[in-house]
């Protein structure tokens, strides 16, 4: 029975179910066009109470949960969904129309959900993430069906059968071990197995060998008298080599012919364990799956940039690492580099890597420089994971300047590689983020002329167990020679220190482009810093398509009050973009200015009103549409080249 309120669509009963809460039916039925193709069962209700009553009835491979709510709101929805057992684990995706405001994003994180997606969304994406999670339910059954099924075999084993941890510690043990041992059912969970053969002749052997089993597959026999006086054969084998667990057996010999015919079985678990690490490659691939989906699905356009990366996960069953970038433009045509590297593996290690990423990503839009992105980065990691620590190096690429900023917290220096002088490391660092409660973030700027390459990694790509560091490093060097593009280079680097075993490799190329190209594009945020980039950036293209230094100054003042004009006038200084288009056609230059402010056209005012005038006066072609309820457009429009002069 579903709670009142609630809709639901069929799929077939062995589907994982997914949970889409809002209180506006028509994000409901969106979201279900959305997932339709992963042929879920999708459960959807209106309110937070109904999702936690259908959270008391059934369990869900993830939950799609809307913020804004009336009564119980998203937030406090998840944290109900956290606090009981039963559901205590179930991802949480946050989906919201609210601002970008950081405060919202952590709000979502501390709640307990594993991703936070602003509406308008990708539907893609989307999908791809809930699609992991629903693989991920799949494996929890088979693994559930599977762990039953053993516990049940070794119940009904007439044979003395337990499992203990990488500590030695038995965690599961059959009733005919108990027997053999001399102890009620259910007793020698929580024993040590030094405490169960320590002392017995050959016990001190068999510790030895235990301790010996390095890898799956490794096993030992030997025969023994346990305390109660029964002559055993003890058969030890490795089952986990991430977790460490031996399977210990126990062989009555007080009846041989028994244990011989019992021998006949060893060929089936033999057969059973080649099964198991079938399984465990599929669990890395799921990992590795719901790694890939937190990073970006493609990278930005960057006028004056191009952009290579690679990424590989390493480790074996979900113990892949928690490497991860990120790349965007920022206002004014700069562009921000990302890579960093979470400590720990497995699927709560790539978790943390996806809230970094999005609330890195979320301090660089709103105008921070490096240095403060990085510092809050800290700050926010305290908060995330006071007991481990993530390394990171945060770059911002500059065409308007030509220079790199480059800010490292405890990560594997920047290579760059600039035309006519040999490639280098470009030092200086800070502590890595959740080593100091306060860090004080240091910031090196580079030259990036035209054709330099910049080289951002992961320790994977150059740190081996069989050499020094510095080895791995003089190879990343050597690979940066010249090359007729991006990719070309980053094949090279590849080629040059491939992959380390078992550990996870992301490298992030980039190249400064001699010309910004005939159309450019980029946004603006009440903010100095970006407000003068785009003035210099609009400097440079207007150089570059062959507008000549006076009608360039024009030109300059004319854009930089219309986008002035644009910010104060279309959005009251609010944060919010204001879009610039420079384009350049064969007899013109042409610069668009768009806001999405819709505030209408401000009152007169006898004191103002003369920047219009001044736009005219630079250009020969000035389009103004203000004022509409989806924003203003200003286009200016100047001949250049031989139109100019007929």
């Amino acid at each position: 029975m579903l709670p009142a309120g609630s809709l639901t669509t069929t799929a077939p009963a062995d589907r994982p179910s997914v949970l889409l809460v809002d209180d506006r039916v028509e994000n409901l039925i969106t979201l279900e066009a959305v997932l339709g193709p992963l042929d879920l069962q999708l459960v959807r209700v209106t309110s937070g109470e109904d999702a936690l009553r259908a959270l008391l009835e059934q369990d869900f491979a993830a939950v799609i949960l809307d913020v804004q709510m009336p009564g119980m709101d998203g937030f406090e929805t998840a944290s109900y969904i956290r606090r009981r057992p039963r559901s205590r684990l179930t991802p949480i995706i946050f989906l919201s129309a609210v601002s970008t405001d950081v405060s919202h994003v952590t709000r979502g994180y501390e709640a307990g959900a594993v991703d936070y997606v602003l509406k308008p969304f990708d539907p893609a994406i989307l999908r791809s993430k809930v699609a992991v999670f629903a693989d991920l339910e799949l494996e929890r059954r088979a693994r559930l069906r599977s762990e039953s099924l053993l516990l049940g075999a070794m119940r009904s084993s007439p044979n003395g059968l337990g499992i203990a941890d990488a500590a030695g510690v038995v965690v599961h043990a059959n009733p005919a071990m108990a027997a053999l041992l001399g102890r009620p059912a259910g007793a020698l969970e929580g024993e040590t197995l030094p405490d169960l053969f320590g002392g017995l002749a050959p016990g001190d052997e068999v510790l030895r060998k235990l301790g010996a089993l390095q890898q799956p597959g490794d096993r030992f026999e030997v025969e023994l008298e346990l305390r109660t006086g029964v002559p055993v054969q003890l058969v030890a084998s490795l089952v986990s080599e991430a977790e460490g667990q031996v399977l210990v057996e126990l062989w009555d010999l007080r009846g041989r012919i028994e244990v011989e015919r019992a021998r006949l079985a060893l060929a089936g678990e033999q057969a059973a364990r080649v099964k198991a690490e079938a399984l465990y490659e599929r669990e890395h691939e799921i990992a590795s799956t719901l790694q890939q989906a937190l990073l970006p699905a493609e990278l930005p356009v960057t006028p004056g940039l191009a952009i290579a990366t690679h990424f590989e996960a390493g480790g074996e069953g979900t113990q892949v690492g928690g490497d991860w970038f990120d790349t965007f433009t920022l206002p004014g045509g700069r562009i921000g580099l990302l890579v960093g590297d979470v400590s720990g593996r497995g699927v709560d290690a790539a978790s943390r890597m996806g809230q970094l990423r999005s609330v890195a990503r979320a301090y660089a839009l709103e105008g921070h420089p490096p240095t403060e992105v990085v510092e809050r980065l800290n700050a926010f990691h305290q908060v995330l994971a006071p007991d481990d620590m993530t390394t990171l190096i945060y770059a911002v690429v500059e065409p308007d300047r030509n220079v790199v900023r480059i800010v490292n917290a405890g990560h594997p220096p920047a290579a760059i590689a600039v035309p006519g002088a040999q490639p280098r490391l470009v030092d200086g660092s800070c502590p890595a983020l959740g080593v100091v409660d306060v860090c004080d973030a240091e910031e090196v700027v580079v030259a990036f002329p035209a054709d330099a390459v910049l080289v951002l990694y992961t320790d994977g790509l150059v740190e081996r167990r069989s050499e020094g560091i510095e080895t791995g490093l003089a190879r990343l060097l050597g690979a940066l020679g010249q090359a007729p593009d991006i990719e070309t280079t980053r094949g090279r680097i590849l080629d040059a220190c491939g992959t380390a075993a078992g550990d996870d490799v992301t490298v992030l190329c980039a190249r400064a482009a001699p010309r910004l190209g005939l159309e450019v594009s980029l946004t603006l945020l009440p903010e100095p810093n970006g407000v003068a980039a785009a003035r210099r950036l609009l400097r440079r293209w207007l150089h570059e398509v062959g507008v000549d230094a006076e009608d360039s100054v024009g030109l300059v003042l004319a854009a930089n009050e219309a986008w002035q004009n644009a910010i104060e006038h279309g959005h009251d200084f609010a944060p919010r973009p204001v879009l610039v288009d420079f384009a350049r056609g064969a007899d013109d230059v042409t610069i668009r200015i768009r806001d999405v402010g819709g505030r209408g056209l401000p009152p007169g005012d006898p004191d103002r009103g003369r920047g219009i005038e001044l736009m005219r006066a630079h250009v020969d072609d000035l389009d103004l549409n203000l004022g509409t309820p989806w924003g203003g457009v200003v286009v200016l429009r100047r001949l250049v080249g031989a139109a100019r002069a007929g």
